[in-house]
């Protein structure tokens, strides 16, 4: 029968549902009786478990192993439509591209009479509404944390294969007894370059609305990406939170696209009070309307909800929040305590100083200044250098407190001290302070050495790098004014413009649009090239730019374009003095990662491994304990179960080491508890274990 033959009234879409011959009675005839009871290929059916507008799952079992699988067809067999069979065939590509702990594992493609039906993993779970609800009382707001956690892995390592999950709902996300939670049902996915389908040829909308995002109701073909899947995960985790939706959807579908279209959902704490507000900020993030205006992708909202996991500062706060560069990468902040007098060596301050101000007799006289304002300032008087221990940024606070007074009548000299103590400031990530001295010292700066000088540059480009770690939107602007001078004053093949381009790529990374972060990367390529054609010796400047751009990448989900950047970073800063060493461990440590990610477990190990001998003997930091369990886990996953407890141990003695020396808190949010104590438990001789037991308790039991 053709399309234009009178029994189809002319009408083309009767082909798409496969009424254009008559070979549609046959097919109705064997969709009769959809119960496929009996076999699907080597497996046999048990019963039917779920059914849908598309598709039919069944309970089947595995004769060979005697467990049970899941077996899904379509709905209708022979007699589905050639756009249910093309969509149902994209969901089989998509399940075996797919290999995550946290998507529910594919095991090939079999028959039920006759038509491809895929078997998968049986997951003995409940939907993740069911579980956050609990029995009697919500899960903990940490184990819904943990729990989405490993749902946005599972959807981001999809994105990583051109993957849009596209159908984000509790029903599609089962949580086993172990609170694992598996992925499932990609019947929707889609390539992300070919994501515009939302409706189908009768205006059936694809997708569960009250997880749509707003440009997929609006069937905005050329919007859809994976924004629209990060949006439907903010739903997805307001409902666990709150064990409501964030929109009233009305009763009719019109009524529902409305509000995703218009309403702003009701503020999460109004209706659970408990959740902190860093992770209302998240979530208000994942549910803007704008999708410019939301993570631009699974891993920028991962590496905020790892910010607040650590109780770090997160990117979606209001810019008057404090950012840090640990929002994409497992960059550890060290709890820095010197001694005073080991402070001037190590910062090298009172020998930059003499340098900068010691070039004539003249100023002879102020290098003698300003070494007795340090040591007055940092030691007090009676004091031995053995016997104070301040904490760094006590002593900055004295110093920077006491510049004005101290040179009243030299205003420039001020300047310059207080843009040093800016640049210190930097170096621990402080970036409020960073941005007071700043604005401090500018004016100062401007007035003597001109708006278009030097100075003023560096310290409008660590006035941006505070503005963009603290998510003000001024960062851009900062970084671009102070790349322009530099740009003027050295010109474009320069070391210094090749640093203003590092703070520029950084500031628009942070601000995480999608025109910032493509033009964060044509940045940071710009200064590496730069340092790579001057062919200089290792800078502080150049091996910094290298690292940040390869956390840039790592960030991005581009593991293995990551580590090759990473180990330029690395040789770079062999090439620098001891006091590069803290910034070569952090670096050394992300490298780690980014080789695990790879994944290269042995590299992983390896690394890993180098960077518990690097640190001086005895000497424990906050990052230490987490390295150190990483190697268990690597050794554990290679089977060498005694070596693994060996290191999971050395985790717990350095957590406590920690407790009791810095006063930190006692269990950290990413301290992999569960697997600490399982170790223990399966060690055979307690007794060897009894004295790192007792730490493991003080630990836990530290106020």
């Amino acid at each position: 029968m053709e399309i234009g033959d009178p029994r189809t009234g002319g009408d083309a879409f009767l082909r798409e549902f496969g009424f254009h011959d008559d070979t549609w009675l046959d097919r109705l005839r064997e969709a009769e009786d959809e119960a496929p009871w009996g076999r699907a290929g080597m497996y046999e059916i048990r019963e039917e478990i779920g059914r849908g507008g598309q598709g039919v799952v069944y309970r089947a079992r595995d004769p060979q192993t005697g467990r049970d699988v899941a077996i899904k067809c379509l709905v209708g067999g022979a007699f589905a439509s050639p756009a249910n069979r093309r969509r149902f065939s994209r969901e089989i590509s998509a399940a075996a591209s797919l290999r995550h702990r946290n998507v529910v594992t594919w095991l090939g493609v079999t028959e039920v009479r006759g038509q491809p039906a895929i078997a998968l993993e049986w997951i003995d779970g409940v939907p993740i509404d069911r579980w956050a609800a609990g029995e009697g009382a919500r899960r903990p707001i940490d184990a819904i944390v943990r729990v989405m956690t490993q749902v946005a892995e599972a959807i981001r390592h999809a994105h990583q294969r051109g993957v849009l999950h596209r159908d984000l709902k509790p029903s599609n996300i089962l949580v086993d007894a172990n609170d694992v939670p598996h992925v499932l049902d990609f019947g929707l996915a889609k390539s992300a370059r070919d994501a515009s389908e939302t409706f189908t040829a009768t205006g059936q909308f694809l997708g569960t609305p009250a997880y749509a995002s707003p440009e997929q109701v609006r069937g905005s073909a050329d919007a859809f990406d994976v924004r629209s899947d990060v949006y439907a995960l903010g739903v997805l985790f307001y409902e666990l939170l709150t064990g409501r939706m964030p929109y009233d959807l009305g009763r009719t579908l019109v009524e529902a696209f409305e509000s995703i279209e218009r309403a702003e959902p009701a503020r999460l704490r109004s209706l659970a009070p408990d959740v902190p507000a860093d992770l209302e900020a998240i979530v208000a993030k994942m549910l803007e309307k704008d999708p410019a205006r939301r993570y631009q992708s699974v891993d920028s909202f991962l590496t905020d909800l790892d910010a607040f996991g650590r109780g770090a500062p997160v990117a979606a706060r209001e810019p008057s929040a404090l950012y840090t560069l640990r929002k994409s990468v497992r960059r550890h902040q060290l709890a820095v305590s010197l001694a005073a007098a080991g402070l001037l060596v190590a910062l090298g301050w009172g020998t930059t100083m003499a340098v900068l101000l010691h070039r004539s007799e003249e100023e002879r006289a102020r290098t003698v200044r300003v070494q007795a304002f340090l040591e007055s300032t940092l030691l007090p008087e009676g004091s031995s250098a053995a016997a104070v221990n301040y904490r760094l940024v006590d002593l900055l606070a004295r110093a920077a407190s006491r510049i004005d007074t101290e040179f009243a009548t030299e205003p420039e000299l001020a300047a310059r001290l207080r843009l040093k103590v800016t640049e210190i400031y930097a170096q621990l990530w402080r970036w409020d302070d960073v941005a007071r001295e700043a604005r401090l010292a500018l004016p100062t700066l401007r007035a003597v050495h001109g708006d278009e000088s030097e100075p003023v540059a560096h310290a409008l480009f660590l006035l941006g790098e505070a503005a963009a770690f603290r998510g003000d939107p001024e960062a851009v602007t900062l970084e671009e004014e102070s790349l322009r001078i530099r740009r003027r004053l050295f010109g474009d093949e320069s070391r210094q413009v090749a640093a203003a381009l590092s703070g520029l790529a950084l500031a628009c990374w942070r601000s995480d649009t999608a025109d910032g972060i493509e033009r964060a990367e044509a940045s940071y390529r710009e200064a590496v090239r730069i340092y790579d054609r001057r062919g200089e010796a290792p800078s502080f400047t150049s091996a910094g730019t290298n690292y940040s751009f390869a956390a840039f990448l790592y960030a991005r989900g581009r593991y293995a374009e990551s580590v090759p950047r990473f180990e330029r970073a690395l040789a770079l800063y062999d090439g620098l003095p001891e006091a590069a060493d803290v910034h070569r461990l952090r670096c050394q440590e992300n490298y780690a990662w980014a080789c695990l990610a790879l994944p290269d477990s042995a590299r992983a190990e390896r690394v890993f491994r180098e960077c518990v001998a690097a640190r001086p003997e005895g000497s424990v930091d906050e990052s230490l304990p987490e390295t150190t369990w990483q190697v268990g886990r690597l050794c554990e996953a290679a089977g060498r179960q005694n070596e693994a407890r060996e290191w999971f141990l050395h985790s717990l003695a350095a957590r406590a080491a920690l407790v009791r020396g810095t006063g930190l808190p006692a269990v950290p949010p990413d301290t992999p508890a569960s697997d600490l104590l399982a170790s223990l438990h399966d060690a055979a001789d307690v007794e060897t274990w009894a004295p790192t037991v007792d730490d493991y308790r003080a630990v836990f039991a530290a106020p």
